[in-house]
């Protein structure tokens, strides 16, 4: 991708191809191409942001006791979609088709988003597995809405070619593959369509017994093809992304396209956690919650506060712009402070230094912005120093501490020893997940990447808990939370940001020496 310092408010990705329906002519694609075309820097930063968003959700759709790809997770999804307002995705979903400029335009944007996303998530394996994950369930909701001819057209487009069973094959194999799978008759093997692939590119099938295994090849319905496609498709997507990593410092010399990038993996799209839920909390709720709701870095920082009475900076900017995302007014943030920096200062002396900066985190002095809580990866990478008490204390305290803390919560030694295990070995997102679940009771299928996510969570658990306890707990979604009608409780789950995500730009048959030639062509 080539940005031209020349033009500083525009970033261009050379155009070839003027006509939009030649350029995106199907709302689903392997992604073999960069994209060519011409995007404003506005443009940009919309459009990653809204395909992250896209990505979150399907994230979050994981937490749902939905049978992966069944109708309900389908209408999950394609329901949060519409409340986050990304119709233009429903449509392409939903497969809509016709040459009017709205679907025209959503397939521009998802197409050119995509490869504008991979900048940010070719960076590490974990960033690139979870980009692969979530853009391959896209891949898959879309391909649920194809007709069969569809399916055709598709594998015709992309020149898609597998290999399918003869006559003689599947007479010879017709009755075992009836009956080991859930084909149905004998009959409905010899009318239908199978391929042969090797078992490993098929795991989802093998594992709910969808096909039929012989001497390590795989005998696949057609109805199941999009398990074989998405294979190829994660393939790509995987040799992209591993071909970026090479060139990718080429793409951060461009500063205005490396602003928008660098932390992305940091920021929250869930819930707007710049403004915060107005309200929510007040000051009388704050120690309570500390003990129910709050993550441990936040909780240690609350309790540092109210014992010593003051905070450092670094520690005042992460403890407080989390304070603002769950709810706490700016008035009520302004007391909080004032009540505890007082006991040692002057009130006069409070207002000189730090009620300036409480209001310009609020967006109420300089440039009047407001400013989002910081998601885990941030707090992970930061590393104080005595006094001060911010960052992640799974990855800041020793052993020894950490274990004493939870110990002092009310963990287990038992839990306490296997959560300072976690954190040892450097999963500190996890041992944060494994508290979550030991302090609330329940299981959580992914880690947290925020620490307005944890507190959301426990509120959702502890509602649910209250409202029925004889039935086991359920997090809610995002739309099912702004249905209920409970003033006090959290409205809006969340959606995380704090991962890298891979970049699918290389296609697998490029040679890995012409890399840096075809960036420069593509992009």
């Amino acid at each position: 991708m080539d940005f031209p310092k020349r033009r500083p408010r525009t970033v261009e990705i050379q155009p070839e191809m003027e006509n939009l329906e030649k350029l995106y002519f199907t709302n689903i694609s392997m992604y073999r191409l960069p994209p060519m075309s011409e995007v404003s820097i506005q443009e940009f930063e919309e459009m990653v942001l809204d395909r992250l968003r896209l990505l979150r959700i399907l994230e979050h759709s994981t937490l749902k006791e939905f049978k992966p790809y069944s109708n309900e997770w389908r209408d999950f999804v394609l329901t949060e979609l519409n409340v986050a307002g990304l119709k233009g995705y429903v449509r392409l979903i939903q497969g809509a088709s016709g040459q009017k400029e709205s679907v025209l335009q959503a397939r521009r944007r998802d197409y050119i988003s995509h490869f504008l996303l991979r900048l940010a998530y070719c960076r590490s394996q974990d960033l690139r597995r979870w980009f692969v994950t979530r853009e391959t369930e896209l891949f898959r909701l879309k391909f649920m809405h194809l007709s069969p001819d569809g399916v055709s057209e598709f594998l015709k487009v992309h020149d898609l070619k597998y290999n399918e069973m003869t006559a003689k094959e599947k007479d010879y194999f017709k009755a075992s593959i009836a009956s080991c799978t859930f084909s149905g008759s004998v009959a409905s093997v010899e009318n239908g369509k199978y391929f042969k692939v090797p078992f490993a590119s098929v795991p989802d099938l093998v594992t709910t017994g969808r096909c039929y295994l012989f001497r390590g090849v795989a005998f696949v319905s057609a109805n199941d093809i999009v398990s074989i496609v998405s294979t190829d498709f994660k393939k790509i997507l995987e040799d992209g992304l591993q071909a970026l990593t090479k060139i990718i410092s080429e793409v951060d010399n461009d500063e205005r396209v490396y602003h928008i990038i660098k932390n992305l993996h940091k920021s929250y799209i869930g819930r707007d956690y710049a403004t915060g839920a107005a309200g929510s909390v007040s000051l009388h709720q704050i120690d309570d919650l500390s003990k129910k709701s709050f993550p441990l870095c936040m909780r240690i920082m609350h309790e540092h506060l109210r014992s010593t009475h003051t905070m450092k900076h670094d520690g005042r900017l992460q403890y407080g712009l989390f304070l603002k995302a769950i709810g706490l007014s700016l008035e009520d943030a302004l007391r909080f402070w004032q009540e505890e920096f007082t006991r040692l200062i002057p009130v006069d002396a409070f207002q000189k230094k730090y009620r300036y900066n409480i209001r310009y985190n609020y967006g109420k002095e300089g440039k009047y912005k407001d400013f989002s809580a910081y998601g885990c990866r941030k707090i992970i990478d930061t590393f104080p120093t005595p006094p001060q008490v911010h960052g992640c204390p799974f990855r800041n305290l020793k052993e020894a501490r950490l274990r004493d803390k939870l110990l002092a919560y009310g963990v287990s030694r038992a839990h306490a020893e296997e959560i300072t295990g976690i954190a040892k070995i450097g999963n500190f997102q996890e041992a944060c997940k494994r508290y979550f679940e030991i302090s609330h009771d329940v299981q959580l299928a992914l880690s947290f990447t925020h620490p307005n996510k944890y507190f959301e969570e426990s509120q959702v658990v502890i509602r649910n808990r209250k409202r029925d306890k004889s039935e086991p707990v359920k997090i809610k979604t995002e739309s099912e939370r702004l249905l209920d009608d409970d003033a006090k409780l959290w409205e809006d789950p969340s959606n995380d940001p704090d991962v890298k995500l891979p970049d699918p730009l290389m296609t697998q048959t490029q040679d890995p020496a012409q890399i840096t030639m075809d960036w420069e062509n593509a992009f």
